[in-house]
């Protein structure tokens, strides 16, 4: 079976709930997030934990990324440089939050009419915001747009992966961001 435009946006907006919802991930989600990452892993062997064991680990290792002050932090500025405006003091500076980045989600947000909800996310360059427009752009069926959009906002999740692997941290944390690492380069080619 192919992987569809539809099943895209689907793992997208799952993605986008996972990693952006402090809740526990429920059976009926993780099976649905697993028929989709079947469909779209070219070797057809999900490397997702074994059914019983990817919630479960989900549920205890998914603090990492949320709290005041997580281990692990999923907006997009801190990955890159925060600003590359000449003169600016923090320009080529890497590790913090709200930069160039955000300030270009908050654009393009609003170029599509969409309004950012900041009781949702603390920050529009959070993978969840940012998988959650690639979802709409898809379910659109604005694939030239989505391309585009993935190219610019998702190519810092290999860093974001990488951080992760220096943590030691779980493979339960890591898989959804291959996931979505993978998912990006469907959209791309």
């Amino acid at each position: 079976m192919d992987f569809s435009v539809k099943d895209m946006s689907d793992l997208a907006y799952s993605l986008s709930r996972l990693l952006g919802d402090n809740s526990d991930l429920s059976a009926e989600e993780y099976l649905h997030i697993l028929s989709l990452v079947k469909r779209l892993s070219k070797n057809r062997e999900a490397y997702f934990d074994p059914f019983e064991l990817f919630p479960q680990n989900w549920n205890l290792e998914r603090g990492c990324f949320f709290g005041p002050v997580p281990a692990v932090h999923l907006e997009e500025s801190v990955y890159k440089t925060w600003t590359d405006e000449n003169g600016h003091p923090l320009r080529g500076v890497k590790g913090f939050t709200y930069g160039d980045s955000a300030v270009h989600m908050l654009d393009t947000l609003r170029r599509y009419g969409l309004d950012f909800d900041r009781t949702e996310s603390s920050s529009p360059d959070h993978i969840a915001v940012i998988l959650e427009f690639l979802g709409f752009l898809l379910e659109s069926e604005r694939m030239e747009d989505a391309r585009l959009f993935a190219m610019d906002h998702l190519d810092w999740l290999e860093s974001l992966l990488e951080h992760t692997q220096t943590l030691g941290l779980a493979e339960s944390v890591q898989q959804p961001i291959r996931t979505a690492i993978e998912l990006r380069n469907r959209v791309i080619y």
